[in-house]
């Protein structure tokens, strides 16, 4: 194209006979200084679409994780609540039998809802993506709203939910739990109800199901699993939001391209 030009203003030049260099050399900076700018621009739109794709295919590996994670937390949020409920029935058999030696079936519903209750409760989730965003430019995430809440959820909301839960489940904690699980119940070999075997809870040792150290051992896992149920009521709502924004912000971007 600027070819084309050059040889337009050649024909003028000549058919005037104007010989006028200066303006033959003043044309030639007007044109280059016009391609400069027009390929200029050129890169910019390519930088921006490259951009805009990498930005939604990154939002949509983040959506992708949080959808696993919310999976994920719904099955510990079936647990934990399993737990608990195994918790509340237990409280409830022994405060109804006043006696302290109870039926021989009160006694195996009890041993089977004290092993219902201590069951390991582990707290996770997925940040690869939002960690790969963050190191390419979280800035790259145009949708201010949408930037803020991804900060939010993955650098602050899931790593503090975790270190609460890490706090209440320390290794001191969990150490202290098994000893005193070893002292107070029969251990056997038994299948987890997934075809895998493994060494579980069986029943209690004693015969007093209103003793002090069994009561301490109760009241600790009631407050441990009181305390992962009440987090996860926290973060499961907030990322099911999460989820629903990137979906729309997904869906809108699709809706431009298309």
């Amino acid at each position: 194209m600027l070819g084309l030009f050059r040889k337009i203003r050649m024909n003028i030049v000549l058919k005037n006979k104007a010989g006028n260099y200066f303006r033959y050399a003043l044309g030639e900076i007007v044109l280059v200084v016009i391609g400069i700018l027009i390929a200029l621009q050129i890169n910019t739109w390519n930088e921006t679409r490259k951009a805009k794709q990498f930005e939604r295919i990154m939002l949509h590996e983040i959506y992708l994780n949080l959808k696993d994670d919310i999976v994920t937390f719904k099955m510990l949020d079936q647990r934990v609540t399993a737990g608990d409920q195994a918790i509340k029935q237990i409280i409830k058999l022994l405060a109804s039998d006043q006696a302290v030696q109870l039926e021989q079936a009160t006694q195996q519903k009890l041993d089977q809802l004290l092993s219902d209750s201590t069951v390991a409760y582990l707290f996770s989730y997925n940040r690869g993506a939002f960690d790969a965003l963050k190191s390419s430019g979280i800035e790259k995430v145009q949708n201010d709203e949408l930037r803020s809440r991804l900060v939010f959820h993955y650098d602050y909301s899931l790593p503090r939910v975790k270190e609460l839960i890490q706090i209440t489940n320390n290794e001191i904690t969990r150490q202290a739990d098994t000893e005193l699980a070893w002292r107070l119940f029969n251990y056997k070999i038994k299948d987890d109800g997934e075809g895998n075997l493994g060494v579980y809870m069986d029943s209690y040792k004693g015969d007093d199901y209103k003793s002090q150290q069994l009561l301490r051992f109760i009241k600790r896992h009631q407050n441990r699993i009181g305390h992962f149920r009440f987090r996860l009521s926290r973060i499961l709502p907030n990322a099911e939001a999460l989820l629903q924004e990137l979906e729309q912000v997904l869906a809108q971007e699709l809706e431009i391209n298309n």
